[in-house]
C-alpha cells in the first residue's frame, strides 16, 4: 500500500505491492524500485528472448539471449520450418518479419528456397520503447548437398557429393567412399569477399586425408570464391625434367579450388597412405616448388610455425605426412640416374678433332669444310655452333680469309644432346687466308662493224682485283690481227675502262682482242694475280657502188637517160625519189627523164648491213634538141601516123601550134599541143597535099617551123 509517512518503532516491516484499486497486479510484468522509501512500480524495459527454438534444424551456436546471429542447416527435403521465440517476459511482443507473432498459438510454417531463408525477430519490451532483433539464416541444402548432423560426422556419395557447413565452430568429420566422384566441402554460408573463417575439419578418402585446424581462415585469390573446397582426388602430374635424372610419379593429389589459389592461416595436415621415404612438391599459384624441408615434429605447432607458402615433409610409418598453408597440387615422385648421361659422355669422347677435321691437316691449318656430323654413335644430337660464321659456318663451311687480311680464329662449339641429357664440346680452328686471287673483269661482248676509219671505243665493267679490295689494278690490250688497226689502246679506273681502236683504211677481216687485267698481289703460295678476257672484232667491207649515164652528164630536156651501179650479189638498192625518175627505184640502174637539173642518190646495202651511199648530179639544157615532129600524114585509121605527133613536146607546155595551107591560111591552131590532130578542118578531112606549120615557144625564144604532106588512101 502507499500512504503518507506514519510514526513507527526501528524495526524491519514487509512492503507488499498491490494493484489499484479495482485492478489487478502480477509482479512478473513490472519492474519494482525502492527509492528513498517510496515503493515504485513501472513497465519492463527487458527485450531479450529466454529460448530460441524451430521445427526443422539446429540451431548454431547454441542459444544464447546476448548473441543475436544464428544458423540453421537443412536438408533439401526440408522444404518449410516454424521458428518458436520465447521471450523472458510475458508483456513483450514478438514479431517475425513484420508479422506478428502470437506466443500461445500455433508458430507459422515459413516455406523455404534453395539456399538461404532469413527470420528477422524483434522482441519488443513491455514498455514499447526497448527492442531486440534476433537473425536466424536458414540455408536449405541442394539435392545434391548432405548436411552435417549434430554429431559432425557425415559421409558423402555420388548422389550428395557435397558437404554444407553453417557452423563456424562445429567440428567436422567428412568422409568420402572410394568412387566418390568430386566430392567438396561447402563453406560458402562462412565465406565473404572470398575469406572464411571456418570450424575443424577432417576429410578422409581412399586416396588421402587432410585435417583443418579449428577457427582457420581460409583466403582465396579471387575475390569471388564461393566457399567451396575439393576434398582430395587422384590428379596426374609430370614432374618438371632434372638433368642427368628421371623422376617417376607416385601419386599426385588436387586439392582446394581449381580456380584459385587458398591460403591458409593455420597449417593444415595432408597424409599421403603409402608414400613414404618419397620425395614430394607441390604445384602453387602454377609454379612448381619442392618440397625440402624435412619436419622434426608431426604436430600443428610445428606446421603453424611454417610461413605462409610453406611446407615440410615427414614420414610416420608408411605414410607420408605434409604440413602446408596452402592448398594445391602435391605430387611424390622418385628420381633415378638418367642412363643417356653415360650414353652423351660416349659420344663426346668420340667426337674428335681427327673427326671434325674431314679433309684438313688438322684444325690449326683449316683449308677445307670441316666435318660437323648431325647425330653421334649412341642417338646423341649434334648442334654446331661457330662464334665467327664468316670464316666457319655452324655447318662447317669453311671461307678462307682473303689474302692479306690475315687467318681466322674460330671457337666451334657443338651441343650434344639425348633426352634431356645436355653436353658441350669446343674446338679451336685456324683458317688459313687465301693466296692472292685472280682479278675480275666483266665478259665483253663481239664488235661487228663496217670498215671505216673512225676511232671506235668498247666499255670494260666489272674490273675488280678479285677479293682483296686494298689491291691495284693494270690494264693491256693486244690482237692476234695487228694489220687490221692503226690504233689499239685501253685506258681505265676503277672499275671501269675503255678500249679504243681504229682500222686500217678498207681493213676487212677479224681480228681476236685480248685484254689483261693485273693486280699487284703476285703469285706467291699459288696464287694468282692476272685475268684476260677476249672479245673479235669483225671489220665487213662497204658495197662498190660507181653511178654512171649512158647520156652523160648533160643532157637535153625530154630526153631519157639511165643512171647505172655495178650490180653485187647480196646487194640491195634503194634511189631516192627525186623528180623525173621513170622505173628501177630498187635496182642498180634508174630511168629517167628529168625536166629540170637534179641529184640522184642511190644507198647499196650488203649482207653484212653495210652502206655505201653514192649521187650524181643530172644538168638538164631546155635546148629543144630533143623536138620532132613527123612530116607526114596518113589518117586511116590504123593506127599509124593518124595523127601529127611532135615528139617530147610534153617538156615544153608554153607552146602555140599553127597549121597553114599553100595560101597561108590558118586551118589548125593550138596552145599546149596535145600531139591530137588527125588532118582534119572542122571535123572534115583534109585534102591531100603539103601544108606548113610553126610552133612558137614564147617571145625570144625559138619557133619551130616545117612542113606536114597528108596522104589519103594509103
Amino acid at each position: 500500500s502507499s500512504g503518507a509517512a506514519a510514526n513507527a518503532t526501528p524495526g524491519n516491516y514487509a512492503i507488499v505491492p498491490s494493484a489499484p484499486t479495482g485492478g489487478t497486479f502480477t509482479a512478473a510484468n513490472y519492474a519494482i524500485t525502492l527509492i528513498n522509501g517510496s515503493l515504485i512500480v513501472s513497465e519492463s524495459s527487458n527485450a531479450d528472448l529466454s529460448s530460441l527454438k524451430n521445427t526443422g534444424g539446429t540451431l548454431s551456436p547454441e542459444f544464447d539471449p546476448a548473441v543475436t546471429n544464428y544458423t540453421i542447416a537443412v536438408a533439401n527435403n526440408i522444404t518449410s520450418l516454424a521458428i518458436v521465440p520465447v521471450p523472458q517476459e510475458q508483456q513483450s511482443t514478438i514479431t517475425i518479419n513484420n508479422v506478428a507473432f502470437l506466443q500461445n498459438g500455433n508458430p507459422p510454417s515459413q516455406n523455404l528456397a534453395i539456399g538461404s531463408t532469413v527470420f528477422n525477430i524483434k522482441v519488443t519490451a513491455g514498455n514499447g520503447v526497448a527492442n531486440k532483433t534476433y537473425v536466424v539464416t536458414v540455408s536449405r541444402a541442394e539435392a545434391a548437398q548432405v548436411i552435417v548432423p549434430p554429431s559432425g560426422n557425415v559421409t558423402v556419395s555420388n548422389t550428395t557429393p557435397q558437404v554444407v557447413i553453417t557452423s563456424p565452430t562445429q567440428p567436422v568429420v567428412v568422409t568420402v567412399p572410394a568412387g566418390t566422384t568430386n566430392p567438396t566441402v561447402d563453406y560458402g554460408n562462412l565465406t565473404t569477399n572470398g575469406v572464411a573463417t571456418i570450424p575443424q575439419t577432417t576429410v578422409n578418402t581412399s586416396a588421402a586425408a587432410i585435417a583443418i585446424p579449428p577457427a582457420t581462415t581460409v583466403t582465396s585469390s579471387n575475390p569471388s570464391w564461393d566457399g567451396v573446397i575439393a576434398a582430395p582426388v587422384v590428379s596426374s602430374y609430370i614432374i618438371p625434367p632434372t638433368p642427368g635424372q628421371i623422376a617417376t610419379t607416385g601419386l599426385a593429389i588436387e586439392v582446394g579450388d581449381p580456380n584459385s589459389s587458398l591460403s591458409f592461416s593455420k597449417a593444415v595436415r595432408l597424409v599421403l597412405p603409402g608414400q613414404a621415404g618419397k620425395q614430394a612438391a607441390f604445384v602453387h599459384g602454377g609454379i612448381y616448388t619442392e618440397i625440402i624441408n624435412t619436419g622434426t615434429a608431426d604436430t600443428q605447432a610445428e606446421g603453424d610455425a611454417l610461413p605462409a607458402d610453406g611446407a615440410f615433409k615427414i614420414d610416420v610409418g608408411a605414410d607420408l605426412v605434409i604440413w602446408t598453408k596452402v592448398f594445391s597440387t602435391f605430387v611424390t615422385f622418385t628420381r633415378a640416374i638418367d642412363p643417356d648421361v653415360a650414353l652423351v659422355a660416349l659420344d663426346k669422347a668420340a667426337l674428335t678433332e681427327a673427326v671434325v677435321k674431314a679433309t684438313n691437316t688438322d684444325l690449326a691449318t683449316a683449308i677445307a669444310n670441316l666435318n660437323t656430323p648431325a647425330t653421334g654413335s649412341n642417338g646423341s644430337a649434334f648442334t654446331w655452333l661457330s662464334n665467327n660464321t664468316a670464316a666457319v659456318s655452324n655447318a662447317g663451311i669453311v671461307t678462307r680469309p682473303v689474302f692479306g687480311s690475315g687467318n681466322a680464329t674460330v671457337t666451334l662449339t657443338v651441343t650434344i644432346k639425348k633426352g634431356l641429357i645436355t653436353d658441350t664440346k669446343t674446338f679451336n680452328v685456324v683458317v688459313v687466308e687465301m693466296p692472292n686471287q685472280a682479278p675480275t673483269m666483266a665478259a665483253i661482248a663481239a664488235q661487228v662493224l663496217c670498215t671505216t676509219t673512225g676511232v671506235q671505243t668498247v666499255g670494260l665493267t666489272g674490273i675488280t682485283a678479285g677479293p682483296e679490295t686494298a689491291q691495284t689494278t693494270t690494264l693491256t690490250v693486244s690482237s692476234n690481227n695487228a694489220a687490221m688497226f692503226s690504233a689499239l689502246t685501253v685506258a681505265g679506273t676503277g672499275t671501269t675502262g675503255t678500249v679504243s681502236y681504229t682500222l686500217n683504211p678498207n681493213a676487212v677481216g677479224v681480228a681476236t682482242v685480248t685484254i689483261t687485267v693485273k693486280d699487284n698481289g703476285g703469285v706467291a703460295n699459288g696464287g694468282s694475280d692476272t685475268f684476260t678476257r677476249t672479245f673479235t672484232v669483225t671489220a665487213n667491207a662497204l658495197p662498190t657502188v660507181n653511178i654512171v649515164s649512158d647520156l652523160g652528164l648533160n643532157i637535153s630536156k625530154g630526153a631519157t637517160a639511165r643512171l647505172s651501179a655495178p650490180a653485187e650479189s647480196g646487194v640491195t638498192y634503194a634511189w631516192t625519189n627525186t623528180a623525173g625518175v621513170i622505173s628501177g627505184q630498187n635496182t642498180a640502174t634508174l630511168t629517167i627523164r628529168p625536166t629540170v637539173s637534179g641529184t640522184y642518190t642511190l644507198t647499196a646495202t650488203n649482207a653484212s648491213g653495210c652502206v655505201t651511199v653514192k649521187s650524181i648530179t643530172i644538168n638538164v639544157a631546155e635546148d629543144y634538141q630533143t623536138l620532132l615532129a613527123t612530116n607526114i600524114l596518113t589518117p586511116n585509121g590504123d593506127g599509124v601516123n593518124d595523127k601529127w605527133v611532135i615528139a617530147n613536146l610534153d617538156m615544153y607546155t608554153n607552146n602555140v601550134v599553127k597549121v597553114f595551107d599553100r595560101a597561108g591560111r590558118v586551118i589548125f591552131t593550138e596552145a599546149n599541143y596535145k600531139n591530137s590532130w588527125d588532118a582534119t578542118i572542122n571535123g572534115s578531112p583534109l585534102a591531100e597535099g603539103t601544108y606548113y606549120y610553126t610552133v612558137d615557144f614564147g617571145a625570144g625564144k625559138l619557133t619551130m617551123k616545117g612542113f606536114i604532106t597528108i596522104v589519103r588512101n594509103k
